[in-house]
Parts: C-alpha cells; structure tokens; sequence
C-alpha cells in the first residue's frame, strides 16, 4: 500500500461547528474508503524482449496492467493475442525491434482500452494475407490505442481492422504503399 499521510485526529475531534456541536469529519472517512476499495494497475517487465518472456509477462498482467518490453532486437516467429485491456510498451521505437513472422492480435477489451506502443515492426514478404498486427473483438468493446511505434513493411499488410474502432496515432509507416497497409 501507498503511504498515507492521515489528519491529525486529536485536532479532528475538537472541530466545531459554528451552533458549537462536534463536526465529522466525513470528508476524511470517504477518503479513507475510497482509498481502501481503491485497485492500482501494476507494472509487469518482461524479462527481454523475446516471444516466450513477452507472451509470459502479457499472461501474468491483468485488465489495466501495462507490460513493459526491454531495449532489444528479437524475431517472433508466431503470432500471438492479447485478450486483456492491457498496455504493451516496448522501450521505445528506436530501442525495441521486432522481425515479425507472424501476426500479433489486439482483442478490444469490453471495459479497457488494449494499447501498443514504443515499437519498430519489421514485416517482409507474404502478401497481403500476412499483416502486421490484427484488431478484432466486439463493436461495442473499448478501441485499441495504438501509438508511438514504427512500421517498416515490405511486400506484406500492415493491420487490418475485423471491427470498428480504434485510434492509431503519431506512429511512422515506411516500405511499400498499396492497397493493403491498413485495412
């Protein structure tokens, strides 16, 4: 639990108000029960930024979790979902290089907002059936954040959209323009 720096109850007891009865102090009780039912997303570092310590981290976080990824150069080889409203945050788009093989999947989260950031895909070959990253879930479900991340695509799609919604902002795409960069 965080430190919290509580009234001073001696002097709480001796308030007044102005007809001269004792005063309670409610305000200070609604904040200690707000901070007792209170929940606080954790931090989950994985260990590198490889496949299996990314994907164990993501099975360990929970809904408003955010998984940091180290600085690094890894391939995934498969692809892989995320299913929970959690924030993936690589180290930044210049310290984090992923060679993608296979697809990374966003699931929108019916409560919580799924976001990817701090970033570089690399994605080379396969045509427009292999993309980059996959968005899909229900209509009604929170959209997925996608940002700050770099995108260098050759001769393969970069994210395709299976439901509506989504905001994809200040992220750099680079390679071949068709068609099928974002769908």
């Amino acid at each position: 639990l965080l430190p919290v720096a509580l009234p001073n109850l001696s002097r709480i007891s001796t308030m007044k108000k102005s007809n001269g009865k004792n005063a309670w102090p409610t305000v200070s009780l609604f904040g200690i029960y707000a901070l007792a039912t209170s929940t606080w997303a954790a931090t989950i570092e994985s260990s590198s930024c490889s496949q299996a310590d990314v994907q164990a981290a993501i099975n360990s976080a929970s809904d408003e979790d955010t998984v940091t990824v180290p600085s690094g150069v890894c391939t995934w080889s498969t692809g892989f979902s995320i299913n929970k409203g959690i924030h993936l945050k690589g180290a930044g788009s210049s310290n984090v290089t992923i060679n993608m093989g296979g697809t990374l999947t966003l699931n929108k989260n019916p409560s919580y907002n799924v976001r990817l950031s701090g970033f570089t895909f690399n994605r080379s070959g396969g045509g427009n059936s292999f993309k980059v990253l996959v968005v899909t879930g229900a209509w009604s479900a929170q959209p997925p954040l996608i940002h700050d991340n770099v995108f260098n695509i050759s001769g393969s799609g970069t994210i395709l959209y299976t439901t509506n919604g989504g905001v994809i902002f200040n992220n750099v795409f680079n390679g071949d323009w068709d068609d099928s960069s974002i769908q």
